[in-house]
């Protein structure tokens, strides 16, 4: 007697039997992504995550270095697994018909890596036949949950063919997960750097002129503007050498090195 052992995880399990008995889903039809987002919603939730997509873009090019011979596909979404923007092939694109606003939620897309990553709260892999439906056996995903500082949460996901795909797929998406939490976690505290430094600045008597290794000036405070007869906003951008004349009580300390 030969035993077939079943080798899938039990979270495709578990979703393949919602999909089948609570949804009522049949495995033989394509799943229709439905969009659950108004245009409006979509925009406003694509400036809530600005800077998370910006920073994705960046990371996407290096991704897509390493996977230039695989058709590959990028997918951001919220917590609520609604798509805000994707990435890469376009043929792929079409042929899954993907658009921003559409939902990955279970009870739509069938059993899909961005739900199970979301619900399980760990990066997941679905490929091939651990999809519900058949039309998505040819397809495999790799999805990691992104956490900012911010109170903002959603996924990112690798979506490729499965003749393409490999284990290692979610072990990129997990590092460059990574990279962007850091990445926006240093801009957060660069910023409340910047605003705790425009703070002194402001406040001291003393005049304030900031330049870069260039000589340009940056910043220029209120003391500054008391002292020089000059407006911040008439001097910023430009090379401090040009008003050498005008800071004359001060032009002596100006060394160009």
């Amino acid at each position: 007697m030969k035993i077939i052992m079943n080798t899938e995880s039990w979270y495709t399990l578990n979703s393949k039997y919602n999909c089948e008995h609570i949804y009522g889903m049949d495995p033989h039809t394509i799943p229709e992504l439905i969009q659950t987002i108004t245009p409006e919603e979509l925009e406003e939730k694509k400036q809530i995550y600005a800077e998370l997509i910006h920073l994705t873009k960046f990371f996407v090019k290096k991704l897509f270095y390493f996977l230039s011979e695989v058709p590959a596909m990028i997918i951001i979404t919220d917590d609520n697994c609604n798509v805000l923007k994707v990435m890469g092939n376009e043929d792929l694109k079409k042929k899954i018909g993907i658009n921003e606003g559409t939902s990955f939620s279970e009870k739509y897309a069938g059993t899909n890596s961005i739900f199970l990553c979301l619900h399980h709260n760990q990066p997941i892999q679905v490929k091939g036949s651990e999809h519900f439906h058949d039309a998505l056996h040819n397809i495999s995903c790799s999805s990691c949950k992104f956490s900012l500082n911010n109170g903002l949460t959603g996924t990112i996901t690798l979506m490729t063919t499965v003749d393409k795909s490999s284990s290692f797929h979610l072990g990129l998406v997990s590092s460059a997960v990574d990279s962007i939490e850091r990445e926006m976690e240093l801009n957060n505290k660069n910023k409340q750097l910047n605003l705790f430094n425009q703070i002194i600045i402001n406040s001291t008597k003393n005049g304030i002129i900031i330049t870069d290794q260039n000589g340009v000036i940056t910043d220029f405070n209120e003391a500054a503007e008391s002292y020089t007869g000059f407006k911040r906003n008439d001097v910023i951008g430009y090379n401090i050498e040009t008003y050498k004349n005008e800071f004359k009580c001060f032009s002596h300390y100006i060394v160009k090195v």
